[in-house]
This record gives C-alpha cells, sequence and structure tokens, in this order.
C-alpha cells in the first residue's frame, strides 16, 4: 500500500516538473489522517527527488481543544521528519456549526497558503485530497447542474498563488491513506465535526455515499474515473473554444468586443465558450474578484441570445458589466457606458512630412494597429477614380494642410453625395456605428473639416474627375475595424 502513495506522489510530482533539485514543496498538513499521509510519502520521497520540504498547518481554532491537539501532533510528526513548519492563525469568530463557516474557513485557509508560499518563495502547495473526496465534488457538482467543468471535479494541478497547487492523492481512498498510516503505525487526527450531517457535503459522505456504494460497489471510485474522462474531454473543447475565441477578440485602444460573424461560425458549443470566456477575461480587466469572473449557465444563455438581436441591443451582466450588439461586434463595457481597456488620445498624425519625404508609395501604421495607410504620390499612378472610402485623391497642398487625428468636439463632415455639411457626431449616429469605437475613429482632418474617415466614408469635398498630378491615400483595414464598416446603410 505504501507503494502505491509513493507511486502517486513521485508520478504528480513529475508531471508538474517539481521532481528536481532543490525544488520548495509546501505540504498542507491539517494532522487528519489524509495530510499526515501525505506528509509521510513526501519525507520517503525527499532524498530521491532532492527536493526540499516543508509543512504548513492552519489553526481555524473552531473546535477548542482538538484544534490545539490537531496543531500539536503535526508539530511532533514535522519535528520527528525533520520538516519545518508554518503556523498560521485563521483568527475566525464563531464554530462549525456557523452559517457558511465552511466556506469562509476554506477561504481564508487558502489566503494563508498563498502567504505562506510567498515568504517561503515555495514552488507549490501539495494537499492531501483523495479519491473520496473526488467523488463526493463530482456528485454535488452534479446535483447542481454543473456542465463539464464542474463534473470534471477537482483538478490535480492547477496555478496557485506563486507556484502551483498539486492534489497527487486523487487516485487514492481515504481508506487507502489511513492503512498506510496504520502499517507504520503513525499517529493521526479525527476530525469530530467531520461526524455531524452539518454540512451538504457532510450529508452526502455520512448518508448518500454509503448508499450509493451499497447499491452500486465502486461508485466512488466509478465517479471519480468519470471525472478524469470528462475532465480530458474538458480540456479538448477549451483548447478548441481558444481557437475561436482568439479569432474574433477585438481588442484594442478603448475596446473589447468579439466579432459577431466569426463567432457564429462555430458550433454552439464553442460559442458558448468563447462568451464565458470573454466576459472571464472582462471582468479580470475591470477588477472583479476571481470568484466573480464566471457566468452561470442561464446567464450564459442570454448573452448568446444576445447575438441574434438587433445591434443596439444590450444587457447587464453580473460585476456592474454590459454587453452591447454593435454592427458586427458585441461589446463589453461597464454599465455607466465607461470602456473596459483604457482610451488613450493618441497625437495628431501631420502628413507634410510624409509627403516631402515620399520618393514612391509610403506605407505607414495609424497609431493603435487598426489601419495601415499607403501615401503615394503622383508618378506611381495611374490611380483609378475611388470607387468607395478605400481610398481617395487630394492635391499636395491639400495634404500639406491635413492630419490624421481621432474625432475632437466641433467637427463637420460633407458626406459624399450628401446635400450639405452636418456635424461629424451626427453622421456616425446615421451610419450606426458602435458608439464604443467613435472615440478611437481615426479621420483625415483640415481643422475642423473631415475629408476622410479610412474605410467608412469620403467628404464630397474630395470628388474627383481625374486623378492626375493627384496623390491617393489608400487604406488596409485591419480585421477589427474592416468588420465593422463592411455593413450597407
Amino acid at each position: 500500500m505504501k507503494d502505491h502513495l509513493l507511486a502517486a506522489l513521485k508520478g504528480s510530482l513529475e508531471t508538474a516538473g517539481l521532481w528536481r533539485k532543490n525544488a520548495l514543496l509546501l505540504a498542507a498538513v491539517s494532522g487528519g489522517g489524509d495530510s499526515v499521509a501525505l506528509l509521510y510519502g513526501l519525507t520517503l520521497l525527499r532524498k530521491d527527488g532532492s527536493f526540499r520540504l516543508a509543512a504548513c498547518h492552519v489553526q481555524h481554532g473552531l473546535r477548542g481543544e482538538s484544534s490545539r491537539l490537531d496543531q500539536q501532533l503535526t508539530e511532533d510528526l514535522c519535528a520527528r521528519w525533520n520538516v519545518p513548519i508554518a503556523i498560521r492563525e485563521a483568527g475566525l469568530q464563531g464554530d462549525m456549526d456557523t452559517p457558511g463557516m465552511e466556506t469562509l474557513a476554506r477561504e481564508k485557509r487558502r489566503e494563508l497558503f498563498v502567504r505562506c508560499m510567498d515568504e517561503l518563495s515555495a514552488d507549490a502547495l501539495l494537499t492531501a485530497h483523495h479519491r473520496d473526496d473526488q467523488a463526493e465534488t463530482v456528485l454535488m457538482h452534479l446535483l447542481r447542474g454543473a456542465g463539464s467543468k464542474g463534473l470534471s471535479g477537482i483538478a490535480p494541478q492547477t496555478a496557485f498563488g506563486r507556484g502551483l497547487l498539486l492534489r497527487p492523492l486523487l487516485a487514492l481512498s481515504k481508506q487507502e491513506l489511513e492503512n498506510v498510516l496504520q502499517e507504520e503505525k503513525i499517529p493521526f487526527r479525527h476530525d469530530e465535526s467531520n461526524d455531524s450531517p452539518c454540512t451538504p457535503r457532510n450529508l452526502l459522505r455520512l448518508e448518500l455515499m454509503p448508499r450509493l456504494e451499497a447499491l452500486f460497489p465502486g461508485a466512488a471510485a466509478h465517479l471519480a474515473a468519470a471525472a478524469e474522462t470528462l475532465r480530458q474531454d474538458e480540456a479538448c473543447l477549451e483548447a478548441l473554444a481558444d481557437g475561436v475565441y482568439r479569432r474574433c477578440l477585438r481588442q484594442g485602444n478603448g475596446v473589447f468586443a468579439l466579432d459577431v460573424p466569426s463567432l457564429e461560425q462555430a458550433s454552439e458549443a464553442l460559442r458558448l465558450r468563447a462568451l464565458r470566456r470573454f466576459y472571464r477575461e472582462g471582468a479580470a480587466l475591470a477588477g472583479l474578484h476571481p470568484d466573480e469572473r464566471e457566468l452561470s449557465r442561464e446567464t450564459s444563455l442570454s448573452l448568446h441570445r444576445l447575438l441574434q438581436d438587433d445591434p443596439g441591443a444590450g444587457m447587464n451582466l453580473p460585476g456592474g458589466l454590459r454587453a452591447l450588439r454593435g454592427q458586427t461586434l458585441l461589446h463589453l463595457l461597464r454599465q455607466s457606458g465607461e470602456a473596459l481597456l483604457p482610451f488613450s488620445v493618441p497625437a495628431p498624425l501631420a502628413l507634410k512630412a510624409a509627403v516631402n519625404r515620399a520618393s514612391g508609395p509610403l506605407a505607414f501604421p495609424l497609431p493603435g494597429g487598426f489601419w495601415e495607410i499607403t501615401l503615394a504620390p503622383p508618378e506611381s499612378g495611374p490611380f483609378p477614380l475611388p470607387q468607395d472610402a478605400n481610398a481617395v485623391l487630394l492635391k499636395r497642398e491639400e495634404l500639406e494642410r491635413c492630419c490624421f487625428r481621432t474625432p475632437l468636439p466641433g467637427d463637420t463632415i460633407y458626406p459624399f453625395g450628401a446635400p450639405g455639411q452636418k456635424p461629424l457626431r451626427r453622421f456616425l449616429t446615421d451610419r450606426r456605428l458602435d458608439a464604443p469605437l467613435r472615440p478611437a475613429l481615426w479621420l483625415l482632418a483640415e481643422a475642423h473639416r473631415i475629408l476622410w474617415i479610412p474605410g467608412l466614408a469620403a467628404s464630397e469635398r474630395l470628388r474627383r474627375t481625374s486623378a492626375q498630378d493627384l496623390w491617393q491615400l489608400s487604406c488596409r483595414p485591419a480585421a477589427f475595424l474592416k468588420s465593422t464598416t463592411d455593413h450597407k446603410e
């Protein structure tokens, strides 16, 4: 039985890249049989693995004298096995019957473990979650209506603090771990609060799991095996969804959005995953706590339905965020209308210097990375008369008076084919350009007269009957903005 314990520990460390010299492992030790078995196994492997080992015990103080005895045993074992130990006080008020105490204690424990890892510069925290814990977790998630991610149960390895959180004992049952300790005559503590059906998990452990084992022998092992299968499937789906998300994400100066036509090419399952990641990453930009960055299935489906709504539709999301359906983009904003990403007003880009040095076509990107502009002198022609807003023709003196910049109050435009000029703000509203895109829109301006909005509109003042002796400005829109300007009025 001890061989199984050692094999599980070594396999986990090898997979995590921690079976190496001088890696510092921090074992979470409560004094119970599971964590004592974890610590014991690590002490046996310490020499062969050449890693360093330390322990951390969190004193919750919720069970009176029993809590003190847990700590004493942990300290005695660490002294016996020459393992440095850090004791951390949780400072909780109440006892195990206090409503919500199980969750509060777990969150406090994680916080203290992260701090301890930082203080010791530990590479990983190891906990003693075992196969029975896995089965209970899968069952609880199933009863709460979880999807494949929840039904994957406890992950054997996740990012945590400054390093990793490893759970190397998920393939072993609680009884197997206690058998090792009994064979080696190693003492351990029993948490009597686990004998009381005071929490949903305790009820599952004490009442439901024994019945399931009686009806379906090996039920816990089968649930754990199902979780492992689902974890593999989940990893595959997440990898596919990651590709969809990366293709659809449009992120730039003040803009955080998904391209809806691209998203709609994926299956519904992948769309939902991409939308959940969209929210998760947007919530991180908004500064929400990690526990607040997941959408429920119901909200995910509502967000998915928004893809089919008309431009201008929107919905509020948890954490003070809002999704807005644009012409072809789905934007994520704060409910106040403020962008998630900072918008910095770039300096105007004058064209006089570019004109003076252009001996042939000169290409340059506009700040923000959304457009590439090509300036071509007359001798690079002949140029065709522009048929759309992707190119315009100007006299040299006009170019020398112009600059590229973002919108300013008082800007006007005389749209091509229109009877007269109008305020730029009204024009962009009439064209139904998504409001989050407008502050970052690049314009060719002469004072407050807008002559060209690359890819979107040209001024009537640039109507030409011949390209002779004229310079050409043409744009190559990045995928980010191209999709927003391809719609018909």
